[in-house]
């Protein structure tokens, strides 16, 4: 096993500089987009339609398509770091909530109505001067 580290020792660097980015990213992304969602966000019937997605067909499978890839590849990363330092858990749940699947909307309102998260999502947006979330 140390053989392993010692012979990887560049990957183990790259891997590692990618658990300080995503840490110090999610410090600075994750109020920032708990803040500028709409505060009936989890309490609508069904999911609406994201404002940023392109109208032209290619252009929406094509957007759609790199969103799932990058939800990919953060779901593989945070695998990864569950092993290594880093934000693991976290990166995967970033990861998921790029992923577009059947069945999503509900899955992530009955995340976000957990109640430790929820009073930590409403403080934050507190934090920021938005209203509370109402689920």
């Amino acid at each position: 096993m140390i053989s392993f580290f010692n012979e990887h020792q560049a990957l183990l660097w790259w891997f590692g500089a990618i658990s300080l980015g995503t840490f110090a990213g999610s410090l600075i992304l994750v109020p920032v987009l708990v803040a500028r969602l709409p505060p009936d966000y989890f309490s609508a019937a069904a999911r609406p339609v994201p404002q940023w997605l392109p109208t032209h067909p290619l252009l929406r499978v094509l957007s759609l398509g790199f969103k799932n890839i990058c939800g990919a590849i953060l779901i593989l990363a945070g695998g990864m770091m569950i092993f290594i330092p880093g934000q693991g858990l976290l990166t995967m749940f970033v990861g998921l909530t790029l992923l577009d699947f059947p069945g999503k909307y509900p899955l992530e309102k009955r995340i976000v109505r957990v109640p430790p998260l929820l009073r930590t999502i409403n403080w934050i947006r507190k934090r920021k001067g938005r209203p509370e979330f109402g689920v």
